[in-house]
């Protein structure tokens, strides 16, 4: 990703990187949308926030409307649509490398943890096998 030709002043910055359906709020009353949970913020190409947020849908009518939104306030290349599949796939390596760290010993507190942890770790640990599967298929 770092030597992709789409990184130009105009498509990298500060952006949320947890872009998802959850963490955005609609007002009716005053028509407005309202964007919270920062805590994951970094620089990197806005075309990572565009991908977070078409992964969080498999309706395509949902990822089309998104994307004419977007390209209503904002100019989308055709070169960065293309790219948004790699975006994607950096953001689950991305996910997968930090949940992999976080059970780094979590074997060693089962038996002092809260009654839901062992679930919890489970899932996780499901999500990582499941993503290790994907990443050895080619792109």
């Amino acid at each position: 990703m770092h030597s992709w030709q789409g990184a130009s002043r105009q498509s990298f910055g500060l952006i949320h990187y947890d872009f998802q359906l959850d963490n955005v709020f609609y007002r009716a009353d005053q028509r407005l949308f309202q964007v919270i949970d920062f805590d994951d913020s970094m620089y990197h190409w806005y075309a990572m926030d565009i991908a977070s947020a078409l992964a969080d849908t498999d309706c395509r009518i949902q990822q089309e409307a998104f994307l004419e939104g977007y390209r209503s306030i904002r100019s989308l290349e055709p070169e960065t649509e293309e790219e948004l599949p790699r975006f994607r796939r950096f953001g689950r390596l991305y996910s997968f490398a930090r949940i992999l760290r976080s059970l780094g010993h979590s074997d060693l507190v089962l038996d002092d943890a809260p009654f839901w942890y062992k679930g919890l770790r489970d899932k996780r640990i499901a999500y990582c096998d499941d993503d290790r599967r994907s990443f050895s298929e080619p792109w």
